[in-house]
């Protein structure tokens, strides 16, 4: 898909396209993917992943490295949506994505990720998506009082990040679009406590 096809969706449909890609994405072997991860917007570790050698430059597609070094990446349900992103539209160079790239990390930030989705996703919505997937407010920020209320509860309702990023992008889904952090997920049982 190319960028002005997925810029003429309705923002709804993106979201879902993100989310369907992402519950995707989580569904490949562990050594083919990205690993959610609390505490980490979307950090690629190319030093630890450089087996046969990153020799792009910052005017390099971010899409293009994913093959190689997406496994080698850490990301939170921002970073997961970016990743989905770049994966289905491809316009995001490693210079745009992190204009600090030394070529041993690519450390993308919350504030490029809200400019980069701000087509598909308000701020405001993205911190809630990211409160949900931290379980707690992850910044200075002010949600509405039910994310606030409720953004721990993901966290004890399903400890594993990955299980609950796909629980976040079932609910984007189940709601058109929209992510209502007061629809909780069950919670996980464990295999050890079964």
């Amino acid at each position: 898909m190319t960028k002005a096809q997925f810029d003429k969706l309705k923002p709804a449909t993106r979201r879902m396209k993100m989310a369907e890609d992402i519950i995707k994405t989580l569904a490949l072997a562990k050594t083919k993917r990205f690993q959610p991860m609390r505490g980490a917007y979307c950090l690629f570790n190319i030093e630890e992943a450089d087996e046969g050698g990153f020799t792009g430059k910052g005017n390099t597609q971010l899409r293009d490295l994913l093959p190689k070094f997406e496994k080698h990446c850490e990301a939170c349900a921002m970073g997961a949506l970016l990743l989905s992103h770049v994966r289905l539209v491809n316009h995001l160079t490693v210079k745009e994505a992190d204009n600090r790239f030394d070529g041993n990390y690519i450390n993308i930030q919350d504030e490029k990720i809200i400019k980069v989705l701000g087509g598909s996703f308000s701020g405001n919505d993205l911190r809630v998506i990211e409160a949900a997937f931290e379980g707690r407010n992850t910044g200075y920020h002010h949600l509405p009082d039910e994310a606030e209320e409720n953004c721990h509860r993901w966290l004890v309702l399903i400890p594993d990040a990955t299980k609950r990023l796909r629980a976040i992008m079932k609910n984007i889904i189940k709601h058109g679009g929209e992510f209502d952090i007061t629809d909780l997920p069950k919670k996980q049982v464990s295999r050890a406590a079964e």
